[in-house]
């Protein structure tokens, strides 16, 4: 590392010198960050998935974690990789970028969400994270609200047929 005259500091660093320079800075109450293009969250983010994903069905999107239909205007677009959570994990972000993500707003890892979804997940991994992998593509959707459909048509003409 080299110390810059604005008292930053540039150069790479390995997970054990991040773990040293967070106890020396916590010890010294002194804030700390690592200021990188990857883990920024940037203000076109919302543009980029509109951009790279186009309306699913009657010009809405379906909600990658519930699969509510939303017009364009309710949609929140979700880091399926929280910015937070990025930002703090060293192999995290090496995994990301191996797996050839060039930042954290990569196309890929936004998603359509509803206003629930997104802040029921907040920094949140774990589930979520498959939730939205497997969410993000229409056609999950489209058969899940078609079976339900179906398993409700069946039901009433089950009833109908029967009484």
């Amino acid at each position: 590392m080299r110390p810059q005259q604005d008292g930053t500091f540039t150069g790479e660093l390995n997970k054990s010198q991040y773990i040293s320079l967070q106890r020396f800075c916590r010890k010294n109450h002194l804030r700390y960050g690592i200021a990188d293009e990857f883990g920024e969250r940037g203000t076109e983010y919302r543009r980029t998935f509109f951009l790279n994903n186009k309306p699913h069905l009657f010009g809405g999107y379906f909600c990658a974690y519930c699969g509510k239909l939303l017009p364009p205007s309710k949609v929140t677009v979700d880091h399926i990789i929280p910015v937070g959570v990025a930002n703090k994990d060293l192999n995290l972000r090496k995994r990301l970028k191996f797996l050839g993500y060039k930042n954290i707003n990569d196309p890929r890892n936004l998603v359509a969400a509803c206003g629930r979804c997104n802040k029921s997940k907040g920094t949140r991994m774990g589930s979520w994270v498959i939730k939205g992998r497997i969410g993000r593509h229409p056609s999950v959707w489209m058969i899940r609200h078609s079976i339900r459909i179906a398993v409700i048509l069946f039901c009433i003409s089950y009833v109908f047929l029967h009484f």
